[in-house]
């Protein structure tokens, strides 16, 4: 039973993933997915690491699978496809094994499941890189609350060939998270020092990030902070700009006929909320700090426009979903000793309905068209 839960997480999460994955580039769609396809065609072709685009330095997403495609010499397209959910659909298994430590196998699921209903994985799984580093991270999260160092090490450097803004956050949090919770051994402070090390090398020495980077370092000397990114955000910088399209997204994507999402997701974050009110104690101390880093994380994220329109708001929320799951799980099963109501019962309910409006299923059974 404990292989084989993990092992049909991981199938379920490959099958939602592998559907979706390449569907932008079919469509045709001028995105970062498919710019790391085309970035892969180039590497085949020139039987090389070539570095002349941002995403080059994810190697995870664009290098490793050439050099797949180039050992087998067969399978092109489906190599491409299945490169991000061969570790996407790591992020569930882990979430499980990580709630493992504190729950039963039932209440496990629940927290798998509450990371499998998230948009990423319902409504747009073909993430590439970012999908790739959520699932690296995803066991780098397991092996450093597990006291597994050489895993935590291994799989941290993959999350660092795996995408830049994650690196950046994952270093954020690993930092926070060993000032708010000194560990007793050595290792975490030894492998967090040279993850930072390498992921300084990578981004801003031997990878074409550097151009960014050095750009980012200059404006803040001249004063300029508010310009520290890419040109393409410069519009976005203003606190009112990121509120108005906040809104303005909400409205155009998310509230139409019903608010039953916006109700969801509100109903999510005060049970998230909740459950770090009710079941924080019980948590181990690196645990603990890891998923109070994530949060803070998150609320910086919110606060600073640049860096909420950068790497995404959602997106640092979600690249911490393995430890945040547990908080949600944690709150249903609180509130089921309180209240004497069934605790999956509520959980999948909840989960059922936050899958189908992440998933657009709720708009089709209320009768909404896409436009």
């Amino acid at each position: 039973m404990d292989i084989l839960i993990p092992v049909l997480l991981y199938a379920a999460a490959f099958v939602i993933t592998y559907a979706q994955s390449g569907k932008s580039v079919i469509d045709g769609y001028n995105g970062d997915r498919s710019g790391e396809y085309l970035a892969y065609l180039r590497m085949i072709d020139e039987n090389r690491w070539v570095d002349d685009y941002l995403v080059n330095a994810c190697l995870l997403s664009t290098y490793i699978p050439s050099l797949v495609y180039r050992l087998v010499k067969r399978g092109r397209w489906v190599i491409f496809k299945a490169s991000a959910p061969v570790f996407f659909s790591l992020m569930p298994v882990f979430t499980y094994l990580i709630a493992r430590q504190y729950f039963n196998v039932p209440a496990s699921l629940i927290a798998a499941a509450f990371v499998l209903s998230n948009f990423y994985f319902l409504g747009d799984a073909d993430t590439g890189r970012n999908g790739i580093a959520c699932g690296v991270l995803s066991c780098s999260i397991w092996a450093f609350t597990g006291g597994h160092y050489l895993i935590f090490g291994i799989s941290a450097v993959l999350v660092i060939a795996s995408h830049y803004a994650t690196t950046f956050i994952y270093l954020f949090v690993l930092c926070m998270t060993l000032m708010l919770s000194p560990a007793r051994d050595i290792q975490p402070y030894i492998v967090t020092g040279i993850y930072g090390v390498l992921t300084l090398l990578w981004y801003g020495v031997f990878t074409r990030l550097r151009m960014l980077y050095f750009g980012v370092v200059d404006a803040t000397l001249k004063g300029k902070p508010s310009q520290g990114t890419t040109k393409e955000y410069g519009e976005y910088f203003s606190a009112q700009k990121q509120i108005l399209r906040a809104v303005t997204t909400v409205k155009k994507h998310v509230i139409t006929k019903s608010r039953v999402l916006l109700v969801t997701t509100v109903l999510i974050l005060v049970m998230i909320l909740a459950g770090y009110i009710l079941f924080y104690r019980y948590l181990s101390p690196a645990t603990a700090a890891m998923i109070t880093s994530f949060l803070l994380v998150t609320a910086v994220s919110i606060l600073s426009p640049a860096i909420g329109t950068a790497v995404g708001i959602y997106r640092v929320y979600f690249t911490g979903m393995p430890v945040i799951a547990l908080l949600f799980a944690g709150c249903i099963l609180r509130l089921s000793n309180w209240t004497g109501f069934t605790a999956y019962g509520v959980a999948a309910a909840v989960i059922i309905i936050y899958g189908l409006c992440n998933s657009g299923g709720m708009a089709y059974l209320l009768g909404e068209k896409s436009k």
